[in-house]
């Protein structure tokens, strides 16, 4: 049986927020704007237009999402040099499911956050794949596709925020809820407290 782990990572793999935003306030203060860790904390997991319509309400859509891409690639430059910080025991999680499970990460992010996530933390080995935002596509549009793509018997997305817990929902998988993350979920199949759970819950989830 063809199956599948699919991860979130802001707030699933790593938490991001406090190396980037001083990257963030270089660009924004072109606009009058800075920002706080907390507040960007609070826009994970959301697209860009949407941080654009939350961080500069009164900028037309258009500039507010080229500040915003301005922001995405400026992070980018921190984010290779050193890293963001990694929830506990990930590289252990990972490896212990890997002998049973495909690997996957779907983000709403722009083109390039993921493929820093795992070249500066050295996990290219453990995933098999990957999607973000550029394909156009929502969060579980994506997943429908990886999965169809994959040809995937048996999937799971791993994720921290209600909007997570939706776009599982839309693709017909199971959702796991990482409650040590960012976000509030309301029916997850599962709440993991730590990820380094997510091995057991996944056996006994699926015995059941």
């Amino acid at each position: 049986m063809n199956c599948g782990v699919l991860f979130d990572l802001d707030g699933t793999l790593w938490d991001s927020v406090n190396r980037i935003t001083p990257a963030w306030n270089r660009v924004l203060s072109a606009y009058g704007v800075q920002v706080t860790a907390s507040r960007l904390r609070a826009l994970m997991g959301k697209t860009a237009e949407e941080f654009a319509a939350a961080l500069l309400p009164e900028e037309t859509p258009a500039k507010g999402l080229e500040a915003v891409d301005a922001c995405c690639r400026e992070e980018l430059i921190d984010l290779a040099a050193r890293g963001g910080e990694l929830y506990p025991r990930v590289r252990e999680t990972l490896e212990a499911l890997k002998p049973d499970w495909r690997l996957y990460i779907i983000s709403n992010c722009q083109e390039g956050y993921i493929e820093t996530f795992l070249d500066a933390h050295g996990f290219r080995d453990l995933f098999d794949g990957f999607l973000d935002h550029s394909t156009g596509l929502s969060k579980g549009g994506n997943i429908r596709l990886l999965c169809g793509r994959e040809k995937l018997d048996r999937a799971v997305y791993v994720g921290d925020t209600h909007g997570d817990e939706l776009s599982a929902r839309e693709a017909g998988i199971p959702f796991f809820h990482a409650a040590y993350g960012f976000g509030a979920a309301e029916a997850p199949d599962r709440v993991l407290q730590t990820l380094s759970a997510l091995p057991e819950l996944l056996a006994e989830y699926f015995r059941g």
